[in-house]
This record gives C-alpha cells, structure tokens and sequence, in this order.
C-alpha cells in the first residue's frame, strides 16, 4: 500500500476549480465550530473543498 504525503496530493475548490496543494498556505484556514479549523478557498470563499491524488 502506498502511503501518500500532503506533497503528493492537491485540494481543488469544488465551487470555483481552484487547485492547490493539500495543506499549503495558499489555502485559507477559518474556525469553524463545532468543526474545529476547515479549509477555506481563497478564490471564492467557499468550505467545500476536496482532496485529490
């Protein structure tokens, strides 16, 4: 089983197609609680964001 490193994979905005790596500071961070710190996109603003290899 390969093991994967944030280097390895990207975050794409599922609003607005905005691509980055996973865990790099050109992604926002907000607090949201009860969730605790989520990723936001700096493009659009938007939360729903997913994680692609």
């Amino acid at each position: 089983m390969a093991i994967t490193t944030d280097s390895d994979s990207s975050s794409v905005c599922r609003q607005c197609g905005y691509t980055a790596a996973s865990g790099s500071d050109a992604w926002n961070r907000i607090s949201a609680p009860p969730f605790g710190r989520i990723t936001q996109c700096p493009e659009c603003g938007s939360t729903d964001v997913t994680n692609r290899q």
